[in-house]
């Protein structure tokens, strides 16, 4: 058995996912994002940062152990979207450090997870989340559809490239 902690992470609305893989199987655990944009912008970067870390801590803590994470990769020509995205990242490895998690996560270019999870690298978020819940089941994620931003089935899917790649689970197991 073996638990994967899939972050799609982001400044306004990061999102989690931990799977967990079983006999060649992956279940869905739990699945969860926070908003820091909104309402919550006005209070500054730093609040911003303190509520990501709280919440991946509160978040974390209930599916310990992780045996691994999996975020994606960032790259942004914008100074101001780097440096909010990578203070995002500092809060959740710090929050996990806390935990005792002291490995480096994975990492994936959307390009490689996409492909591997849905079989082609450009798909739309509707088809990122059919395509996890392929492999998980008629799951239901918070961020899903009327408007949503797809957070968590976006976690979900860099986890289950996780364990595809490491021939966890097979795509044809879909």
């Amino acid at each position: 058995m073996m638990r994967v902690l899939g972050i799609d992470t982001s400044f306004a609305s990061p999102g989690m996912a931990v799977i967990e893989i079983k006999n060649g199987k992956a279940k869905l655990l739990a699945a969860s994002h926070i908003k820091t944009n909104g309402k919550y912008a006005k209070l500054g970067d730093e609040a911003r940062n303190r509520m990501i870390y709280s919440w991946t801590l509160l978040f974390c803590r209930e599916y310990l152990p992780i045996d691994v994470i999996v975020r994606e990769k960032f790259n942004s020509p914008s100074v101001d979207i780097t440096r909010k995205i990578f203070g995002a990242w500092r809060e959740m490895d710090s929050a996990l450090s806390v935990l005792g998690y002291k490995d480096i996560p994975e990492t994936a270019t959307p390009g490689q997870w996409m492909k591997l999870v849905v079989g082609h690298g450009r798909p739309s978020k509707e088809e990122i989340e059919s395509a996890v819940k392929g492999f998980l089941g008629d799951v239901e994620f918070a961020t899903s559809g009327k408007g949503g931003t797809y957070d968590e089935s976006d976690a979900a899917g860099l986890a289950l490239w996780y364990a595809i790649k490491e021939g966890m689970i097979e795509v044809s197991a879909k």
